[in-house]
């Protein structure tokens, strides 16, 4: 992690050295194949990811379907709620080429919200900033499925939702692994 990685994200460009060797103290930097599960809705997590390098994909799912609603790129906060209320991720998420990213644990935020300066007061913006857009991605596929269900007059079932835009919900490796097991691994 350098002060030259952090000025590239947007909302990070005037960040000081100090800052950045604060944010290293806490932070833990990881990098992730293509197809790598950062997290995995309903799932505990270890805390919240700022994406440093590639995309990830957001995805909604449901026990038969998901849905990607939204392409997060560097300077996006992945998981942000966890660090708020503890509880498990929303979305599952899925990185897409090599990423990078740094994890910052509820304990590493908790430290850094009890120290003065700008890094804590930066970083709670744009987790607040990420839960929010958060929020507004799912309650635009929240509305489109009230508004099937209405016109339909009944549940939504499978084939409802793909035309909603869900796909076949293809599981992946658990969290932090890439790849699938071998054709007759037995695994």
């Amino acid at each position: 992690m350098s002060t030259a990685s952090l000025n590239s994200l947007p909302a990070w460009s005037d960040i000081a050295v100090e800052e950045v060797r604060s944010f290293r103290r806490i932070a833990f930097d990881r990098q992730f194949r293509s197809g790598t599960v950062l997290a995995r809705a309903g799932m505990a997590t270890a805390g919240a990811w700022l994406l440093v390098g590639g995309e990830v994909e957001l995805i909604l799912e449901t026990r038969q379907c998901g849905m990607v609603i939204d392409r997060l790129t560097p300077g996006t906060w992945i998981n942000s709620g966890c660090l708020v209320d503890g509880g498990p991720a929303t979305f599952t998420a899925v990185a897409i080429g090599e990423v990078q990213a740094w994890l910052l644990t509820a304990d590493g935020y908790r430290h850094m919200a009890s120290q003065p300066g700008a890094l804590a007061r930066r970083a709670l913006r744009q987790l607040i900033q990420a839960s929010v857009h958060d929020a507004a991605q799912l309650s635009g596929v929240v509305a489109r499925v009230q508004e099937l269900t209405t016109r339909l007059n009944r549940p939504l079932d499978a084939e409802d939702l793909f035309r909603l835009g869900f796909s076949r919900l293809v599981l992946g490796p658990p969290v932090g692994t890439v790849g699938r097991p071998a054709p007759g691994s037995g695994a």
